[in-house]
């Protein structure tokens, strides 16, 4: 199968590549597919299944019998067995390629990771520059808390990458008002539908959310409205579209729980947050630093499935986390070009949040550490945020503190370990 797998990337690389970094971007994606398909075939053998059972189900939903083209692509095939059937459906398709191989379903986890990475190489150059570009995709590529998604046989990738793909296409038309981006959003939102249909409302948020923030801007409104219609109007559809239980039985979605608006998603939504364990006053910490179980020299005991997603986290906690504060407060300030002013809303709509994409990508941080809070998960439903907050974090790293940021990492690592091996040693006390 990765003789199937790494033409894909090559040729998404082409779609996204600036003409110049053609030649960069190949030889970034075979040193990928060199490096984490090893890895990965090495992890397989320590660890096939994580323990948690949603993998081996979507192992065994993969491997069903499939009689004619017409059966392989009927989605209602799973109703009854998975409520969301797009993962299930997408691994049966590879497996009448591979046939029952749970490594090449994890491989083909590693596509989706390696297409991530070539998404945010474009949305950063967008947003940024070229050069800005080319760092984000190693970055994203370095990402280790999205190894584990590659590791084990989960769906969360698959949601980042229609996550990233919808952010593509609200970056582009920020840029430029055409029909392609407009045909981007609908297209990810939609298939988002099968995977995670309560995330298809943070997307219909954003599509208003983004073009008034536009609106806010100092600069003249020029075409900004006819965004915000056009936006609002999407929102509208998809709602129509998402909140049909009939439309959502014919995709496969046959539970009421997950039909957007629906009085049963509500009540859901509503006993997800009253049953979580997580500590809300520690928030803010916890979606930070997204998984502490690394931490914890308890969790080195056995090597297991939770003691990898914590090892994995690590990187994240000590590398990503300060300099994602320091980006926040970079995109705050006024980029090359717009005048500083006096006043804090003045100085709000000439930031750069409010004057280029940059915008975007805090808007959905945002909107998704709300979501995080409403369902009391910072793991797996946040993973969506996490290529957004390393490239806001890689913007730190470069143009927020560029003398210091040496300091600024070895005061941070130097001062997060401490206070760690303090808690956990009053803990053991």
């Amino acid at each position: 199968m990765v003789s199937l797998y790494i033409p894909l990337t090559l040729c998404f690389a082409v779609l996204v590549a600036d003409g110049r970094d053609r030649r960069y971007l190949f030889r970034i994606i075979l040193v990928a597919w060199a490096t984490l398909a090893p890895l990965t075939a090495l992890v397989n053998m320590w660890l096939p299944f994580s323990g948690s059972g949603d993998d081996e189900n979507y192992f065994y939903l993969a491997n069903t019998t499939i009689n004619s083209v017409e059966e392989a692509f009927d989605l209602t095939r799973f109703t009854g067995l998975m409520e969301q059937p797009g993962y299930p459906f997408l691994l049966s398709i590879i497996s009448i390629f591979s046939g029952p191989d749970l490594l090449a379903y994890k491989l083909f986890n590693l596509c989706l990771l390696i297409l991530l990475a070539l998404a945010w190489y474009r949305i950063a150059a967008l947003a940024e520059s070229r050069e800005f570009g080319r760092v984000v995709l190693i970055s994203i590529l370095c990402l280790t808390p999205l190894w584990y998604y590659c590791f084990f046989l989960l769906k969360d990738l698959t949601i980042t990458l229609l996550q990233s793909l919808f952010l593509l296409g609200l970056v582009q038309q920020w840029r430029r008002n055409t029909v392609l981006p407009w045909f981007l959003i609908c297209a990810a939102t939609l298939a988002l539908l099968l995977f995670r249909s309560p995330l298809v409302m943070q997307n219909m948020a954003l599509l208003v959310a983004v073009p008034t923030l536009k609106l806010f801007g100092r600069e003249g409104r020029g075409g900004r409205m006819l965004s915000l219609i056009i936006g609002v109007v999407l929102a509208v559809g998809l709602l129509v579209v998402a909140s049909n239980p009939e439309i959502m039985r014919e995709l496969g979605v046959y539970t009421e729980h997950r039909v957007v608006g629906s009085k049963e998603m509500v009540e859901t939504m509503a006993v997800t947050r009253e049953t979580s364990l997580i500590n809300r006053t520690l928030f803010p910490l916890l979606y930070l630093f997204s998984e502490t179980a690394g931490l914890n020299p308890q969790s080195w005991e056995q090597l297991d499935s939770a003691w990898l997603r914590g090892a994995l986290a690590l990187p994240w906690i000590f590398f990503v986390v300060p300099f994602f504060v320091l980006g926040v407060f970079w995109l705050l300030k006024p980029p090359p070009g717009v005048s500083r002013v006096k006043g804090l809303v003045a100085r709000l709509r000439g930031s750069r949040v409010v004057t280029t994409p940059w915008g975007v990508l805090l808007l959905f941080v945002v909107s998704m550490a709300a979501i995080s809070w409403q369902v009391g998960d910072t793991t797996r439903w946040r993973i969506p945020d996490m290529p957004v907050m390393a490239t806001i974090a890689m913007a730190g790293w470069i143009f927020a503190v560029r003398r210091d940021r040496r300091q600024v990492l070895v005061f941070w690592i130097a001062g997060a370990g401490s206070l760690f091996a303090a808690f956990y040693l009053w803990k053991a006390i």
